[in-house]
């Protein structure tokens, strides 16, 4: 995953530390088929603080990366908020070119940080990243190098809705 994302390094504060293991807690019958089929590979389970469940599937193990998809969104909306009080950004309606100019050109390129915040950026993401074509959205996730889509038009007017992905939204990470 390093060489595909390149990670950096960033101070970090120590963790805090473990949350407390509960009493067991079983998944329900049929809980192993739909993880399997939608290639699941780690299900933890909380409760009032305490860990009930944590199993790891597809030969990935509790010191792997994940990659953190719809969570991201969340923390977003946070940092966003936080820089709109502290003036460092002026405006949701702004461009997402004023703050992430790399992005100019691209897909993104005349769409506001309200556009992307909404998943109206205009840019169409499909989220099969079974899909090995080297120019679908699956395939751009996981190797970079090929998101051919990031740098194109965008496929619909920005303003327009488009399905809740992550794409809309963890391609907005370069701000």
């Amino acid at each position: 995953m390093d060489a595909a994302f390149s990670p950096r390094r960033c101070h970090a504060v120590p963790p805090p530390p473990a949350p407390a293991h509960g009493a067991a807690y079983d998944l329900p019958e049929g809980a192993d088929r739909w993880l399997e089929e939608r290639v699941v590979t780690s299900v933890l389970v909380m409760q009032d603080g305490a860990l009930r469940y944590e199993e790891y599937f597809l030969g990935t193990g509790p010191d792997d990366r994940r990659i953190s998809w719809s969570v991201a969104k969340s923390y977003l909306s946070a940092l966003l908020g936080v820089l709109l009080e502290e003036g460092a950004i002026a405006s949701i309606d702004d461009p997402v070119t004023k703050y992430a100019p790399l992005l100019k050109g691209s897909a993104y390129d005349g769409a506001s940080i309200r556009n992307v915040l909404n998943m109206a950026s205009g840019v169409t993401f499909d989220e099969d990243y079974l899909d090995t074509t080297p120019t679908s959205n699956g395939w751009a996730a996981w190797w970079p190098s090929a998101a051919r889509w990031m740098i194109s038009p965008p496929l619909s007017p920005n303003g327009s809705r488009t399905p809740a992905r992550p794409g809309n939204m963890s391609r907005s990470t370069p701000m």
